[in-house]
């Protein structure tokens, strides 16, 4: 997964793949968002954000295909 397939994924229309969560012990937010690779592939961005600190960290995962699409 490379990051131009991420901000691919980000910069075209998507969805909240789950309601963003809020962890209190690390006041971190998580956020799930359901996209598409270039070629096509559904594809799970989360990103984590870390309020206190003012960071976030991206991490990737593919989809499986036998999910339903919704995009």
């Amino acid at each position: 997964m490379s990051l131009d397939e991420v901000v691919h994924g980000l910069e075209r229309d998507w969805h909240y793949e789950r309601t963003p969560e809020f962890n209190e012990a690390e006041w971190q937010w998580k956020y799930r968002i359901a996209s598409e690779t270039v070629d096509g592939d559904l594809l799970t961005i989360i990103i984590a954000v870390d309020s206190v600190n003012r960071s976030f960290e991206v991490v990737t995962r593919w989809k499986r295909q036998d999910r339903p699409r919704k995009l």
